[in-house]
């Protein structure tokens, strides 16, 4: 039994961010019923450091306890990173970008190896490139999931709007693609990603934005292109889609993607407008 206070929190817990009502249920659990499992801690100093049991601690501070179980290991930068990574990486509560955040550290701060990484999780090396990616590629996206604002599936969709993408359209090499164009990229990334908060998109839906980005991309100076940007690539303040019945393109998150058949697609407009037009009489 340890007291509290000579226990410090871990200096780079692998959640983000913690759900508030989860922890007061683990802290009202734990005043009726105590810690049932001991935390994992490492001296540190005149005290010690958790390794895992971050949020047991919390929540015992939360009930007041002067004192928690702990189990002390030996100080072992490596082993401990490794001993913290799976005692989190398989809880439901830990995104894809805590996951690629940690995996970075460990890499980068510990000098782990993809192949170490494997071995120690049991994932595949798809599964870790996947997440790293997540948290290089853009943080925002990445801070976003961690957030659990949208769902990693969605992140992945929203990262397919990039330079590479642009660079196939476009019939370049990537390197070709320029500032200013990778710059509109990223802002119309980062506009689907507020569309997809504010709407709590699914990954079908934001693939279906990112087919027509992917359709309709064609910038500045672009070869083939007419030297301006089309509408959907302007300012992030602006919606890239417009409705055709009231042809007005505010609240884009409401909107839904229609199927039609190119060559009945001026019919079924018409139709539409008429019915709207005709609702709106009576």
């Amino acid at each position: 039994m340890i007291p509290l206070a000579q226990i410090a929190e871990p200096p780079a817990p692998m959640r983000a961010s913690m759900d508030e009502q989860k922890l007061n249920d683990l802290a009202g659990d734990i005043r009726l019923r105590g810690i049932l499992l001991n935390l994992l801690v490492v001296p540190a100093g005149d005290g010690y450091e958790i390794i895992d049991g971050h949020r047991r601690f919390l929540a015992a501070r939360m009930v007041g306890l002067a004192e928690v179980p702990c189990m002390v290991h030996e100080r072992n930068e490596a082993l401990n990173a490794g001993a913290m990574l799976v005692a989190n990486i398989l809880r439901e509560d830990v995104t894809a970008a805590e996951e690629g955040w940690y995996f970075l550290e460990l890499v980068e701060r510990h000098h782990w190896t993809e192949e170490a990484l494997c071995q120690t999780l049991g994932r595949s090396a798809d599964y870790i490139a996947e997440r790293i990616a997540l948290v290089r590629k853009d943080p925002e996206v990445a801070g976003a999931n961690a957030e659990r604002k949208i769902e990693y599936s969605v992140a992945r969709e929203l990262l397919r709007v990039n330079r590479h993408t642009a660079a196939l359209i476009l019939k370049c090499a990537p390197a070709e693609v320029s500032e200013e164009q990778e710059r509109v990229i990223v802002e119309h990334r980062h506009y689907l990603l507020r569309l997809a908060i504010e709407g709590g998109a699914h990954a079908r839906q934001v693939r279906s934005w990112v087919e027509q980005w992917k359709q309709t991309f064609v910038p500045a100076g672009a070869p083939g292109g007419d030297g301006t940007a089309p509408a959907s690539m302007g300012s992030p303040a602006e919606s890239p889609f417009t409705c055709v019945v009231c042809r007005m393109s505010h609240d884009p998150h409401n909107m839904k993607p229609v199927y039609v058949h190119f060559w009945e697609l001026d019919l079924f407009i018409r139709a539409c407008r008429e019915s709207a037009e005709a609702a709106r009489g009576a």
